[in-house]
């Protein structure tokens, strides 16, 4: 019963964020284009639990979230350890913020290895990379992962084979 009122409220809350977007946003040619994204949004919370269903392997609007932004939310760490499934979601997300590190690595230098450090926050604090490249690629791949992950430069490793 929990989970369908907790389904209800992210409709509703949606909702409610995205009239407040079309109000503010003024009228021109980006209207079409934030309905759009509105409307793919709306669809991602819809089919959310419908995946759980299925079992298709979609994933799921958090780990979404996961993966993309960087950072683990307070609440998704009090779920895990509520329901005992802490190791695994830490692996998860360590696993894949080396995945998104090493996208970002492949725009620099060829065939990336990557080692991440995080601290307990589960923010990155040392960054390890070793592959092929030159030696300003290095120095452009550290300043990269230095400005979307907020680690220091220092804490950036960048070895050349």
């Amino acid at each position: 019963m929990d989970v369908l009122k907790e389904y209800v409220m992210d409709i509703g809350y949606f909702m409610v964020f995205s009239s407040l977007v079309r109000l503010f946003m003024p009228s021109g040619s980006f209207r079409a284009y934030i309905n759009m994204f509105l409307g793919l949004i709306f669809m991602l919370i819809i089919l959310n639990p419908i995946s759980a269903f299925i079992k298709t392997g979609l994933p799921s609007l958090e780990d979404y979230i996961i993966k993309s932004s960087g950072e683990i939310s307070e609440e998704m760490r009090e779920r895990a350890a509520l329901n005992e499934n802490e190791d695994i979601i830490l692996k998860e997300y360590s696993a894949a913020l080396s995945e998104r590190i090493m996208a970002i690595s492949e725009g620099y230098i060829e065939d990336p290895r990557v080692e991440v450090t995080t601290d307990e926050t589960l923010k990155p604090k040392a960054v390890k990379v070793t592959g092929k490249g030159t030696a300003l690629a290095a120095s452009e791949l550290k300043a990269a992962l230095s400005h979307i992950y907020g680690i220091e430069i220092i804490s950036i490793e960048v070895e050349q084979e």
